[in-house]
C-alpha cells in the first residue's frame, strides 16, 4: 500500500483535479490504515511488552507518537492542498505533500522492520503459538466490516504465494464457511489466474464460475 501510493503521488498532476483527487484518496486510505494498525499494537501487543520488555515497550510508544504526527501533518497537508485554487500554488502544495508522504513510508518501513526484529522475538519467547494465534484472531474480530477487506486485500497483493497458501489452509480450517468462501471470491479477483488455479488445487476447492488458467 504504501509503495502502491508513493509511485502515484509521483506521478500525479497535483493541477489535474481527478489526478489529485486519485491521489489524496489513496493518501487518506494509507493514513487511516496505519493508524489502525498502531491502535491494534497499542491495545494488543504493546501490554504484553510492558511485562516481559518495559525497555522495548517504551521504545515502540514513543515510535507510535512519531507515526501519529507524521500522519497528522500530511492529513495537515491534504487540507492545506485542497484550499488551494492557484495552479502553480496547487503544484507546489503537491509537492510538499509528496515529500511528507515518502518521510512517512521511510518511518514506517524502519519502523516495521524494527517490530519484526525486536518484537517477533519476544513474542515467541514468552507466548505459545496458541496464544499468539488468538491475539490475531481478537484483531482481525476488532476490525469493523467495513474496513476488514483494505489489509486483506493488500496481503492477497503482497505475499508470496507459498505464503498465501498456508494462508487460507489456516483460514479453511478455522474460519467459518461463509468467512471463507469471502477469502476466496476475494483471492479470485485479486490473484493472478495462475496463482488462483494453484491455491485452488492445493485447498481442492471446487472450480468456480469463469475461470481461466493458462495451465489448463
Amino acid at each position: 500500500m504504501l509503495y502502491d501510493t508513493s509511485l502515484t503521488i509521483q506521478k500525479t498532476d497535483f493541477t489535474n483535479e481527478q489526478e489529485a483527487n486519485i491521489a489524496l484518496q489513496k493518501l487518506e486510505l494509507a493514513v487511516g490504515t496505519f493508524e489502525d494498525h498502531a491502535m491494534h499494537e497499542d491495545s494488543h501487543i504493546i501490554p504484553i511488552l510492558e511485562t516481559e520488555a518495559p525497555g522495548l515497550a517504551l521504545s515502540f510508544e514513543n515510535e507510535h507518537v512519531e507515526d501519529h504526527r507524521l500522519g497528522a501533518a500530511l492529513v495537515e497537508s491534504m487540507q492545506n492542498f485542497r484550499e488551494q485554487t492557484d495552479p502553480e500554488n496547487k503544484r507546489r502544495t503537491g509537492y510538499q505533500i509528496l515529500l511528507a508522504f515518502q518521510e512517512f513510508v521511510a518511518f514506517n518501513l524502519y519502523h516495521m522492520n524494527r517490530e519484526e526484529r525486536m518484537i517477533n522475538p519476544v513474542l515467541w519467547e514468552f507466548l505459545s503459538d496458541e496464544e499468539i494465534f488468538l491475539i490475531n484472531v481478537n484483531i482481525v474480530r476488532s476490525i469493523p466490516a467495513e474496513k476488514s477487506l483494505i489489509p486483506t486485500t493488500w496481503m492477497l497483493r503482497a505475499l508470496s504465494e507459498d505464503e498465501i497458501i498456508a494462508w487460507f489452509q489456516k483460514a479453511k480450517a478455522t474460519s467459518p464457511q461463509h468467512i471463507f468462501s469471502a477469502l476466496c471470491d476475494l483471492a479470485k479477483k485479486e490473484l493472478s489466474a495462475d496463482t488462483w488455479y494453484h491455491l485452488r488445487n492445493q485447498l481442492e476447492l471446487p472450480s468456480m464460475a469463469g475461470e481461466y488458467s493458462t495451465l489448463l
